[in-house]
Parts: structure tokens; sequence; C-alpha cells
């Protein structure tokens, strides 16, 4: 049986003169906010308008005492004016919400769905084919799937166009370590006194600062991340091509970057300046890739054992 999420309200409720009859009752409002209370109840059983609980167990006074917060005493006052105006019934026992097929049931919502959706009628066969799809909420995970595929294409053509291998978008999910596709092991924990990016490396949580396999640094074994690599290749490139500049930024970090690292001590710490430095790594990141041939050659090489400058 379809479940409902919703609750019809007509526009006019306040205008029904069984409402009237109730808001007129010295503690209408209680009154009526019972009856919107009941029907949620009601939608929420999903038994076309039965009040019941488990398997179709009428509820009784004292349920409904406990689910409104109301004495019982109150609440069975309530339940017999609502039996009195027929806006309840008993059946089989269990109240029920009278003419809940009428006002609030799945029938009139598929049909205005249906309505809604005929009403869209396109010249082309095709046009209607992909309306009538689109309409229906069941399809959308196909239909995601389905579109995904190209969007994919696109993207490995772009990976190829900037002197990547094809593989280069599966690898982003596989080269790296305690996810479900991973095929890297994390590095065990090391203690070494490096700079902030290599700190980051060592000392946060990993699903965090995600850490991809060990490396060497001056003689000494460091556990690497992503953005690690990614800021030692970007350094490597501006060595490379802009010496004077690479020399001005290599200046400002031993004399500011490096004494700042002394006081992240913290997972915690690490964490947030891991966080802090994601803009950065995007920005060295483009640089990489607008002026590097195979920019992810350049990344994966560093920290291998050959003598870096970081």
């Amino acid at each position: 049986m379809y479940s409902l999420q919703w609750l019809k309200i007509e526009l006019k409720i306040f205008s029904n003169r069984k409402i009237q009859i109730l808001l007129r009752e010295p503690d209408g409002d209680t009154y009526f906010r019972v009856w919107i209370q009941l029907l949620i109840i009601a939608v929420e059983c999903n038994r076309n308008g039965k009040l019941v609980i488990g398997n179709n167990k009428p509820m009784t006074i004292e349920n409904f005492s406990k689910i409104m917060g109301k004495s019982k005493k109150k609440i069975e006052k309530i339940i017999q004016k609502f039996l009195e105006l027929n806006m309840l019934i008993v059946e089989d026992e269990a109240y029920k919400i009278k003419n809940w097929d009428k006002y609030q049931s799945i029938e009139p919502y598929e049909k205005y769905k249906e309505q809604n959706i005929k009403s869209k009628e396109y010249n082309n066969k095709l046009l209607n084919r992909c309306n009538k799809l689109l309409c229906d909420i069941d399809n959308w995970p196909i239909i995601a799937i389905i579109f995904s595929i190209p969007l994919i294409a696109i993207l490995v053509c772009i990976l190829v166009l900037f002197g990547q291998r094809p593989d280069e978008a599966i690898k982003a999910f596989l080269e790296t370590s305690d996810w479900t596709l991973s095929t890297k092991v994390s590095p065990p924990s090391i203690t070494y006194d490096g700079h902030y990016l290599c700190t980051v490396s060592l000392k946060g949580h990993k699903n965090i600062v995600k850490p991809i396999r060990m490396g060497i640094r001056r003689g000494e074994k460091i556990v690497v991340n992503r953005q690690l690599c990614v800021a030692n290749a970007f350094e490597d490139l501006i060595q490379e091509r802009i010496p004077k500049f690479h020399h001005f930024v290599r200046y400002i970090y031993d004399k500011y970057g490096y004494p700042l690292s002394k006081h992240i001590n913290t997972a915690f710490q690490t964490d947030i300046t891991y966080i802090l430095m994601k803009p950065l790594e995007w920005i060295f990141l483009l640089v990489i890739y607008i002026f590097d041939e195979k920019p992810e050659n350049r990344i994966a090489t560093q920290y291998i054992g050959k003598n870096h400058i970081k």
C-alpha cells in the first residue's frame, strides 16, 4: 500500500460547518488541534482512515491522551464530540475518519498527476515520451545514471586533452585509503618534525586529511597526502619557470609559515589547517594544470626519494 507523506487540508476548512461548531466550543482551539492530529495519525497509520497501531489494533483514548499530551477525560470528551458530528465513526471496533477515501486518499493525487501529465502534450512523440518519463519520480535514478555516462566521457576527454591518462578519473577514487574502492593502505603513524603541511599529513584525522602513502623528505620518512603533493609540485614548477619568484615565496614561507607550524600540535588544529589550506591547494592545482604538460605526473612523483626543496 502506498504511504502518504503529506496531509491535504482544504482552503475553506474554517468555513466548514462542523469545524465552526468545534471552534465555538469553550476550548475550540484544542478541539481543532486534536482533529488535525487525528488526521496526521490516520496518515501515519495508512489504513484508509482507521486509527490503529501494530497489527490493526484499535487505538484507545489512552493512546490519544499520551500522543497529544491531554488528559484522558479531555480527549474522551473531544472524541465524543467528533462522533456526534459524524466526523469520526467506529468500524471494526476502531475509530475511523469519516469520508477518508474521498478527502485523504491517494487516488485524487494520482488522478491529478495523470491529468497534469496529459495536459502537457507536444506535437513530437519523442518529447511526449520524455515528458512522461521525467514526470515519474521513480524513473529519476535510472535517468541520472544514463545521463552521467556522457558526462563522465566528457570529463575523461578533458583530462586526456591536458595530457592525462584516460583512467585518471578512476584513479581519483582508487588511489586513496580507507574508502570503499580504495587500493592503498593508510601509512603507519611516525614521529617527524616537519613544516605545517607535513604536520597535516602526520597528525590530522585520517578521514579528513586523507593520507595516501609514505614519502621521503631530506632522508626522513613522512606521511604524504594529496594536498602536500600538490603544494610541493607547485613549488617545483615555479622554481623551474620563475626562480626569482620562487626564492621570494620560499623566503616568506620560511619566515612566517614554519614558525607558525610550531603551534599546530593537536589533531583538531591540524584538521583546521588542512581545511584553511584547501583554497590555496585549488589555486596551486589550477596553476599546475595550466602550465605543466603532465600535471598529475608531477604531483605523483613528489616525495618518492628525490632531492626535493621542501
